[in-house]
């Protein structure tokens, strides 16, 4: 898949190119703005999560230990203070949140660890004490969430940096101790999920570390990945957005301080460096994400706690779907990604080229049915102008066999047991539905028996599916139940070639007829709307149709024969 992302405005996009490096004409898409200032006071070590559109910072430092609590709301950009932290006062907490619940526990009071654990209802607005975490009393630990558990991990003891990593059940308020972490014992490591998968990295201490390593909760793993892009350090924050993480800010000891910023693609290993942090290089900050927006503030800069806060707008990014997407001739199937757009700004709009075979370019996640393999191309915008385009390739399969006329007597006696049957096919399934009587053995194969009924007029069909799943055609056949003469009639056998077929919207139509019959030939549009109508009389032999569709679309046609005793379709595909 081929992927860029460009300005709307050409002007502005040649004015970024003179004299600047061309990675700055994303700026507009990686960017940070501060936003109101933490409500309490300036802190640091102070523990962050989200639920829905909220964010919630509390605890931390200002000179001594803390415990209020604040609640912020992103459409408002608004911070209101919410009930205190149900333990005692203390900072180097872990924190995450599951379902509208948030989870808070660790830490250290300024002078003891601790090892309780409590639970926020944003609802009630109460902090209810949980079983205590399943390790020793620590402080500095990271924490991630997936899906309706926690995990929680690592830290400082008082003596030692510590490894061992644990799961919290919040159904049955139980810790359970996974494989422990896979790389050296560390405190104040960042950790956060993308998925199913959860990631701890940098932290220990003094000079700090940059392994980084990925959780698989249904292997119990560890696996180490690439290590993080910037230089060794702790006291690090990060996040997710959508597939990606995040990390910045930080310490390697002694007066240094960082504000750089980088992103993690798991589906690649690889770090990217974005642009730096807005606020001032720091430590000790704190982070959540909601929604496509991350953010970070508090912190220490080695002089001042600090309360400023800044949200984070990702690079725009677009997804088209898969290039391995394979349907059948005549199918359809809803492309784009989950989701198509992520990152950038505001309100998404999206425009697919080509229109072919689309039921509307403007969706995020269109149904297409082209009639031949096409490649989709999606560009979306957002509110700031910032544009993403991505492609995909969906291959559509045309079957290289036709289903055969269906073989059997066309007038049988009362309550006969008859054959019928069509050519085989391997790897074909044959769907078959009789009128008029009861279908006794044959399954799906490419032959049944048919136990008739009383006097009237029958009618058995196949429909041929091929090895792909695809379908072949549909073939029926007319069938005289009772009546003189019965069971002598012998099937009649019309050979049918289209060529060429798929084809630019003239082709030939030729029919090999052993016996002298009145048909009909009919082309029916894929909606059913009949467009082509010739009757043929008494004619044996060979007979051979010239047909020019050139005014008519690319797509699906069906091309029906019609005879006194049965009825063939076939399909012909236009690609113009």
């Amino acid at each position: 898949m081929k992927k860029s992302i460009i300005f709307s405005s050409i002007l502005f996009f040649l004015t970024l190119l003179q004299g600047k490096d061309c990675g700055e004409v994303y700026a507009q898409c990686n960017t940070w703005i501060q936003k109101m200032d933490f409500g309490g006071t300036a802190r640091r070590g102070a523990v962050g999560f989200s639920i829905g559109n909220k964010g919630y910072i509390g605890t931390g430092y200002d000179g001594a230990a803390k415990k209020d609590f604040w609640e912020y709301d992103m459409p408002g950009n608004t911070w209101s203070q919410k009930a205190d932290f149900g333990g005692t006062a203390r900072g180097g907490v872990v924190g995450f949140s599951i379902g509208s619940k948030g989870y808070v526990g660790t830490g250290n009071d300024g002078v003891n660890n601790l090892k309780d654990f409590w639970e926020y209802d944003t609802t009630s607005n109460a902090w209810t004490q949980k079983a205590d975490f399943g390790g020793t009393a620590r402080r500095n630990v990271a924490g991630f969430s997936i899906g309706t558990k926690g995990y929680v991990g690592t830290g400082y003891d008082g003596v030692n940096n510590l490894k061992d990593f644990w799961e919290y059940d919040p159904l049955t308020d139980t810790w359970t101790q996974k494989a422990d972490f896979g790389g050296p014992a560390k405190n104040l490591a960042v950790g956060f999920s993308i998925g199913s998968k959860g990631y701890f990295g940098t932290g220990g201490a003094g000079s700090g570390t940059k392994d980084f390593w990925e959780y698989d909760p249904g292997s119990n793993t560890w696996t180490q990945k690439a290590d993080f892009g910037g230089v060794a350090r702790s006291q690090a924050e990060g996040f997710s957005i959508g597939d990606k993480g995040y990390i910045g800010t930080g310490w390697t000891g002694g007066a240094s301080k960082y504000k750089d910023f980088w992103e993690y693609n798991p589906l690649t290993d690889t770090w990217t460096q974005k642009a730096d942090f807005g606020g001032s290089a720091r430590r000790l900050a704190t982070a959540f994400s909601i929604g496509s927006k991350g953010y970070i503030g508090t912190g220490w800069d080695n002089v001042a706690n600090l309360a400023d806060f800044w949200e984070y707008t990702p690079e725009l990014t677009a997804k088209a779907g898969t290039d391995t997407s394979v349907i059948c001739a005549g199918d359809s199937v809803t492309i784009g990604g989950s989701p198509t757009a992520l990152g950038g700004n505001g309100i998404y709009t999206y425009s697919w080229t080509p229109s072919a075979g689309l039921n509307d370019t403007t969706l995020a996640n269109p149904t297409a049915s082209p009639s031949d393999t096409t490649t989709y191309i999606v560009t979306v915008t957002d509110s700031n102008g910032c544009i993403a385009t991505d492609s995909m390739k969906l291959s559509v399969y045309l079957s290289g066999i036709q289903t055969s006329a269906i073989t059997g007597l066309t007038s049988v006696n009362v309550n006969a047991l008859e054959s019928y049957a069509v050519a085989f096919h391997a790897g074909s399934i044959y769907d078959w539905s009789v009128i008029g009587g009861n279908q006794t053995n044959g399954g799906q194969t490419n032959f049944i028996n048919i136990q008739w009924g009383t006097i009237g007029t029958g009618q058995v069909t196949v429909v041929e599916t091929d090895s792909l799943g695809c379908v072949v055609d549909t073939v029926a056949l007319i069938v005289n139940i009772g009546g003189t003469g019965i069971n002598e009639n012998q099937p009649e056998s019309i050979g049918i070639n289209i060529y060429p077929n798929p084809n630019t919207g003239e082709f030939t139509v030729k029919l090999n007829i052993q016996k002298s019959s009145i048909l009909l030939i009919n082309i029916y549009q894929i909606d059913g709307q009949l467009i082509f109508k010739k009757e043929v009389v008494n004619i044996a032999g060979n007979y051979t149709e010239q047909i020019d569709f050139g005014k008519y679309a690319k797509g699906l046609y069906y091309l029906q024969i019609v005879t006194d005793k049965s009825v063939i379709i076939k399909k012909i595909i236009i690609c113009q």
